[in-house]
């Protein structure tokens, strides 16, 4: 049996290895958002603590602080602001912080993970457009000398400021991927002459993609100062890296620096449309002239499924979050042939009150309205052709509508025509009126 003594030794090296297993993590979202987002300096301590090289990390002003004899200003770019509206309601504030502009010389400053600690519903939906502006303050902090730094003359003396917008579409925990969109969404540069310490503001337009899905994920926001424009391509879109860096390799040993510059910010956001999926399913190719009533029937002496018309939810609506289900053809006529209602007979339904609380994600039609059906849910197509699922969708405290389109196709058992036909739909939203989309 181990001593007393040997178990508190053990115990003490474990919490002491624990501590340095723990200081060299990624930052970890404890607010249901992904995992395992890098910090600024996290590729560099990857990559060369520990290894053969001396490896140095500094967020300025530190550096200046610890040689103030020979390094008496440090240049820096601090984010002020940040303001997201969205496009189509300048009104309509998505993300609004006032982040200040203290350059107070530690770590907190060059990283800060702000959790939705703003103003604004923080919330995204897929498909729409939205307006950024950026605010950065240029800095130069003197520690020694007694004058301003901010101000020189001659326009030979200048800086670089640049911003850059990354947003996780994936939600994978990194800003790497480029489908559906390129996650190194935006690029601002602007060059000061004559001041270091010039207000900024960059303003821009983006778009989150169409088929995102619905959850909490992270945008990342970056402002660095002096030069970091002109590191190459592949470094401007690495969001880990708002720095200078430099790498003396001798062979069995080497020296490596990384000084960051300027200021980087992480926001937890979220996308909210919360469909996964309807039948008819967007590329479907069904029978014409059966009742898809739930019952499954034998074609061919196969027993085929014949689904009721519904709609089912990734994750629970907010209240107030409206839908409207029809099924408009066949083409090129745009009738409305179907109309899926809830159970008391209404055809726009709060996606909060389940039909059936032991499903509460699938909504199952079992009463309808429209042409191809008697009623009761089910929907028989009369003729074979190109239809589509038209879904109209109201989000919380919205007064214009959203729309959804799933195009599929309806034919005769054996009309070879339409025959082999793999996926030759896309669904997407938009906020006008829907028109259809193929491949």
């Amino acid at each position: 049996m181990k001593s007393f003594i040997q178990r508190l030794t053990m115990t003490v090296f474990a919490v002491i290895a624990l501590q340095i297993t723990f200081a060299n993590l990624p930052v970890i979202a404890q607010d249901n958002g992904p995992e395992g987002y890098c910090i600024p300096k996290q590729w560099f301590t990857d990559n060369y603590v520990g290894g053969k090289f001396s490896a140095y990390y500094y967020c300025y002003p530190d550096y200046p602080k610890l040689y103030p004899e020979s390094y008496l200003d440090a240049s820096g770019a601090a984010i002020t602001y940040v303001k997201i509206t969205a496009k189509n309601n300048p009104s309509e504030v998505i993300l609004y912080r006032s982040t200040g502009e203290d350059y107070n010389g530690d770590e907190t400053f060059c990283y800060a993970y702000m959790s939705n600690d703003y103003d604004g519903s923080g919330q995204f939906t897929p498909g729409d457009e939205y307006d950024i502006e950026i605010g950065v303050q240029g800095h130069s902090w003197e520690y020694s000398w007694g004058y301003s730094q901010c101000d020189y003359s001659g326009s030979y003396y200048y800086t670089v400021i640049t911003t850059r917008l990354f947003f996780d579409w994936t939600r994978d925990g990194d800003w790497i991927d480029v489908a559906p969109a390129s996650e190194y969404v935006q690029w601002w540069d602007c060059r000061i002459s004559g001041n270091y310490c010039l207000s900024n503001v960059f303003t821009g337009t983006f778009k989150v993609p169409e088929d995102v899905d619905p959850g909490k994920t992270r945008l990342r926001i970056t402002a660095a100062s002096d030069g970091y424009s002109l590191l190459p391509t592949s470094n401007r879109q690495d969001p880990c890296r708002t720095d200078y860096f430099y790498s003396y390799d001798y062979g069995s040993y080497g020296y490596a620096y990384a000084y960051q510059y300027g200021e980087t910010e992480d926001y937890l956001v979220e996308f909210i449309i919360p469909i996964k999926g309807t039948f008819p399913e967007a590329g479907d190719v069904l029978f014409a002239q059966r009742d898809y009533d739930g019952t499954p029937k034998e074609i061919d002496e196969v027993m085929e499924e014949f689904p009721r018309p519904n709609v089912e939810l990734r994750d629970a609506a907010q209240p107030g979050m409206k839908l409207t289900y029809r099924i408009r053809g066949p083409l090129p006529a745009k009738d409305i042939v179907y109309t899926g209602l809830d159970p008391k007979g209404n055809a726009q339904f709060d996606l909060s009150k389940p039909f059936n609380t032991k499903t509460p994600k699938l909504f199952e039609f079992i009463k309808s309205t429209g042409s191809y059906t008697t009623g009761a849910g089910e929907v028989n197509f009369a003729q074979s052709g190109e239809y589509y699922v038209e879904l109209e969708l109201y989000l919380p405290g919205k007064t214009t509508p959203k729309y959804m389109t799933k195009r599929f196709s309806v034919s005769w058992a054996n009309d070879l025509s339409i025959q082999g036909i793999s996926n030759p739909m896309k669904c997407y939203i938009t906020d006008a009126k829907p028109f259809l989309k193929r491949y």
